[in-house]
């Protein structure tokens, strides 16, 4: 368990740095430049996300699975593989969309835009090259050596979006970052090769037949988990697509905000999840499932509790806060935000059951679930958002992120997937409310918009929600100790 609370704890580490940058981050963009320009960019962020993943082609997951299946062999060609295969199916990407953007504009179907796409995929290319490094290094549970570099790669990117948006770029302003950033990841790439990997870049090793048979296998699982992850991104992106559509950019920057908000709440599913993935391949090879139900239940407690005392903090200071960090601009945000938080609860649930699935030999159980809810989502997303507006937009979200835990838990409950769910859904349900009624009270009652208000509210809450927690015996005297360490 060591080697996987250390990997839990590196990528979460990342995950609060993302969270306290983007903090920094997203208020300054949105204030910079405007409700018209964030939500062009919010848009255009949604179509990259998208883009990322068919240039990516599930390269990240399907070398984490073989070097994982790979780990206890000295074998080398699949390492070089594993770095060269993403980069050739970029590229092979990048042409086939230059070609289909050229075949637009020949028909006048194409804008302004297309030169935008030609930068951005360019550095998807450069990319990739990063994804097979840190798929090599999260297989070989060295996930604490990524994350300086990733860190380093954010700040970066921002800092130089920020600037482009001052020097009047615009909507160009995000490619161009894109770029450079892309640049630095080729950079990074060869440093933590060269560092800890220390395989020579033989290119002869790439066309041998042990070889080719890795590269057929990693493009075979790519291929296969490509569906589930495209139908996820467009889960994630078609309400900032369609109110952009429908609303126009204005109402896409408000939304924008109460997304990026919701999304911050993700930050420990997504440690757990990429993390538990190549370690619980590794466990369901080796046959070990009471190992594999241990880190399950433990990865879904975590990160319900997470999920408690940050989703249930942010809903209660939902307006102070907005207004706040960034502008009464942007306090439209409130509703849609507060909504998208209640569905955020049952996403985080349900990305650590199809993490598992995908992981072991359910791959296309978790790849039905996520097509099936992303259908719905841009169904609900077409009838809400003209009679709703962005309040419509979370609420069609929200719906989807609770329809996928019901999918997940269905089929667990009516399959012998061997693994135990151990899950106190009373407990976890009593803590819940109680905590609510606690801190909404103590913010109805002493409450206020500044920043010190915000502050005192937030320690209240921790505070409220130890105690809540050790009452409801979700807490081991450890972990107890732990949390009243941490406060003093």
């Amino acid at each position: 368990m060591g080697k996987i609370v250390k990997g839990i704890m590196s990528v979460l580490f990342s995950s609060v740095s993302t969270l306290v940058i983007g903090l920094i981050y997203q208020p300054l963009l949105a204030r910079l430049a405007g409700l018209e320009l964030y939500g062009e960019i919010a848009a255009l962020l949604a179509w990259y996300g998208i883009l990322r993943t068919v240039f990516g082609l599930g390269m990240f997951d399907a070398i984490r699975k073989y070097v994982s299946d790979q780990i206890n062999e000295d074998n080398n060609n699949i390492l070089i593989i594993s770095l060269f295969m993403p980069i050739i199916v970029a590229s092979f990407f990048y042409l086939l969309m230059v070609v289909i953007l050229n075949l637009f504009d020949f028909f006048g179907f194409i804008n302004e835009y297309k030169n935008l796409f030609y930068i951005l995929g360019l550095s998807l290319i450069f990319a990739n090259m990063w994804t097979g490094v840190r798929a090599i290094l999260y297989s070989y549970h060295k996930e604490d050596s990524v994350v300086k570099f990733d860190i380093a790669i954010k700040i970066t990117n921002n800092i130089l979006i920020l600037i482009f948006v001052i020097l009047n770029f615009n909507i160009y302003s995000l490619a161009y970052a894109f770029l450079i950033t892309g640049l630095i990841k080729i950079i990074f790439t060869i440093v933590l090769w060269k560092k800890i990997i220390k395989v020579d870049f033989n290119f002869k090793k790439i066309l041998n037949p042990q070889s080719l048979l890795y590269s057929k296998k990693i493009l075979r699982f790519g291929i296969m988990s490509v569906p589930g992850i495209l139908s996820a991104q467009i889960l994630y992106k078609s309400d900032i697509l369609l109110i952009d559509y429908f609303l126009g950019s204005s109402y896409t920057g408000v939304y924008k905000v109460a997304l990026t908000l919701a999304e911050k709440l993700w930050m420990v599913p997504k440690a757990v999840q990429s993390v538990i993935f190549h370690n619980s391949s590794e466990l369901w090879g080796q046959n070990k499932f009471k190992e594999l139900s241990k880190i399950f239940n433990e990865s879904l407690k975590y990160t319900n509790l997470f999920l408690i005392l940050f989703g249930v903090g942010l809903f209660v200071l939902a307006e102070p806060f907005i207004i706040l960090v960034f502008g009464n601009d942007y306090a439209l945000a409130v509703s849609s935000l507060q909504i998208l938080i209640i569905g955020t609860f049952a996403f985080g649930l349900a990305r650590i059951f199809l993490s598992t699935y995908s992981a072991t030999s359910w791959l296309r159980v978790s790849q039905i679930i996520t097509i099936v809810v992303a259908i719905i989502n841009i169904i609900l997303n077409f009838v809400f958002i003209p009679l709703y507006g962005i309040i419509g937009a979370a609420i069609a979200t929200s719906f989807t992120y609770f329809l996928m835990l019901v999918l997940a838990l269905f089929y667990y409950f009516n399959n012998d997937l061997k693994f135990l769910v151990q899950y106190n859904f009373i407990k976890m349900t009593g803590l819940t409310f109680s905590f609510f009624g606690v801190h909404y009270s103590l913010n109805f009652l002493f409450g206020g918009q500044s920043l010190i208000a915000i502050l005192i509210m937030s320690f209240a809450g921790l505070i409220s929600f130890i105690i809540l927690g050790y009452l409801f015996g979700l807490f081991t005297k450890q972990e107890y100790e732990f949390f009243k360490n941490l406060i003093k």
